[in-house]
Protein backbone atom coordinates (compact mmCIF):
# COMPACT_ATOMS: atom_id res chain seq x y z
CA UNK A 1 0.00 0.00 0.00
CA UNK A 2 1.07 3.65 -0.68
CA UNK A 3 1.03 6.77 1.53
CA UNK A 4 -1.24 7.96 -1.46
CA UNK A 5 -3.29 5.10 -0.75
CA UNK A 6 -3.41 5.29 2.64
CA UNK A 7 -4.18 9.06 3.06
CA UNK A 8 -6.97 8.08 0.81
CA UNK A 9 -8.19 5.62 3.43
CA UNK A 10 -7.64 7.99 6.27
CA UNK A 11 -9.95 10.70 4.53
CA UNK A 12 -12.50 8.09 3.68
CA UNK A 13 -13.18 6.52 7.12
CA UNK A 14 -11.99 9.66 9.42
CA UNK A 15 -15.06 10.87 9.91
CA UNK A 16 -16.49 7.47 11.21
CA UNK A 17 -13.46 6.78 13.43
CA UNK A 18 -13.28 9.67 15.14
CA UNK A 19 -16.60 9.40 15.85
CA UNK A 20 -16.34 6.46 17.47
CA UNK A 21 -13.35 7.61 19.21
CA UNK A 22 -15.48 10.57 20.38
CA UNK A 23 -18.00 8.03 21.88
CA UNK A 24 -15.31 6.25 24.00
CA UNK A 25 -13.52 9.52 25.42
CA UNK A 26 -16.55 11.89 25.77
CA UNK A 27 -14.63 14.57 24.24
CA UNK A 28 -12.98 15.89 21.08
CA UNK A 29 -9.28 16.33 22.16
CA UNK A 30 -9.07 13.25 23.57
CA UNK A 31 -10.76 11.47 20.71
CA UNK A 32 -8.43 13.44 18.42
CA UNK A 33 -5.16 12.15 20.04
CA UNK A 34 -6.67 8.63 20.41
CA UNK A 35 -7.53 8.55 16.22
CA UNK A 36 -3.94 9.72 15.75
CA UNK A 37 -2.48 7.20 17.50
CA UNK A 38 -4.49 4.74 15.69
CA UNK A 39 -3.70 5.78 12.51
CA UNK A 40 0.24 5.71 13.82
CA UNK A 41 -0.12 2.55 14.88
CA UNK A 42 -1.73 1.29 11.90
CA UNK A 43 0.69 2.78 9.79
CA UNK A 44 3.66 0.58 11.42
CA UNK A 45 1.69 -2.05 10.95
CA UNK A 46 0.82 -1.83 7.36
CA UNK A 47 2.34 -4.92 6.53
CA UNK A 48 -0.14 -6.93 8.66
CA UNK A 49 -3.17 -5.34 6.17
CA UNK A 50 -5.16 -7.99 5.12
CA UNK A 51 -6.39 -5.43 1.57
CA UNK A 52 -9.42 -8.11 1.86
CA UNK A 53 -10.88 -7.02 4.95
CA UNK A 54 -12.21 -3.60 5.69
CA UNK A 55 -9.81 -0.77 6.59
CA UNK A 56 -12.19 0.93 8.96
CA UNK A 57 -12.48 -2.13 10.90
CA UNK A 58 -8.78 -3.06 11.55
CA UNK A 59 -8.17 0.68 12.50
CA UNK A 60 -10.77 0.79 14.77
CA UNK A 61 -8.96 -2.28 16.18
CA UNK A 62 -6.07 -0.15 16.67
CA UNK A 63 -8.21 2.71 18.02
CA UNK A 64 -9.53 0.29 20.75
CA UNK A 65 -6.00 -0.66 21.34
CA UNK A 66 -5.57 2.84 21.88
CA UNK A 67 -8.22 3.01 24.37
CA UNK A 68 -7.18 0.16 26.15
CA UNK A 69 -3.85 1.13 26.89
CA UNK A 70 -5.02 4.92 27.90
CA UNK A 71 -7.10 3.43 30.89
CA UNK A 72 -4.36 0.90 31.86
CA UNK A 73 -1.92 4.05 31.85
CA UNK A 74 -4.80 5.69 34.42
CA UNK A 75 -5.31 2.65 36.54
CA UNK A 76 -1.15 2.75 36.94
CA UNK A 77 -1.02 6.13 37.81
CA UNK A 78 -3.72 6.04 40.31
CA UNK A 79 -2.28 2.92 41.65
CA UNK A 80 0.90 4.83 42.09
CA UNK A 81 -0.59 7.47 43.82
Amino acid sequence: MTVQTFEELIRRHGDRIFHFAFRLAGNRPDAENMVQEAFVRAYRKLDRYDPGGRFDAWVMENLNNVCLDSVRRCEHKREEA
